[in-house]
């Protein structure tokens, strides 16, 4: 028994394209829907295919958000323009310090608050080096409790690249996305993202974070976290 699904990438996910999926991988149609803002500049992915449902992925620094979430279904092309994925944006009484692409001296404890919602209950503190520049940052905000978003994502130097939204060469020509995922490049206000949207969670998340050239604090410092009153 094979499910026949639809399988593009697209800001509206508008799909004519489709792909024969096997179900017996645990395989589903899937919908993916990607959102990156950073200052007064968003964008916005829809991905569709056959692959392996995910949790939700949600990241905020006051300043630049993500927000991953994808979902499922198994009749025939039930992937369709009205198989959409909504981000919870209620609030939910989680506040953190907020800080972002800061250095370890200006990104004090008492730099900012920002208020979290939907999934994001608890605070993030991650420190990276870019792979392009070899400069360091401090980021600090909300984030889930599935996978550190950062596990999925590699910032490049702004100079490099001017702000827009394009898909990387996805999916492959020789591989079902399935099969073989591949990234997508986000170019948000000058950031550039690479984000694996229909990577399944994994248990060990350091390696992800490992093979994307970042770092994250082992420890928890006092200051990652104010408790809601």
């Amino acid at each position: 028994w094979t499910l026949k699904c639809y399988q593009c990438a697209s800001p509206l996910g508008n799909c004519s394209q489709q792909v024969v999926c096997n179900p017996a991988g645990n395989y589903k149609c899937t919908t993916t829907a990607i959102t990156v803002t950073n200052a007064n500049q968003g964008a916005r992915q829809i991905i569709k295919s056959c692959g392996i449902c995910t949790e939700p992925v949600s990241f905020n620094t006051g300043v630049f958000t993500y927000f991953q979430g994808s979902k499922c279904c198994t009749s025939d092309l039930c992937n369709d323009v009205s198989h959409q994925v909504e981000e919870n944006t209620a609030l939910n009484g989680v506040e953190c310090y907020a800080c972002h692409n800061g250095s370890v001296a200006t990104c004090t404890s008492s730099t900012s608050i920002v208020k979290c919602v939907g999934i994001q209950n608890r605070c993030a503190y991650t420190y990276i080096q870019l792979p392009v520049s070899g400069q360091h940052a401090v980021v600090k905000g909300c984030d889930d409790a599935v996978t550190p978003v950062m596990g999925c994502l590699e910032f490049a130097a702004p100079s490099q690249y001017s702000a827009s939204l394009q898909a990387a060469q996805w999916p492959p020509s020789n591989k079902s996305s399935a099969e073989h995922p591949k990234s997508l490049s986000l170019k948000v206000a000058g950031i550039v993202l690479e984000v694996c949207p229909l990577m399944p969670v994994h248990s060990q998340w350091k390696e992800l974070i490992d093979a994307a050239n970042l770092r994250t604090a082992t420890t928890k410092p006092s200051q990652w976290k104010q408790t809601p009153t």
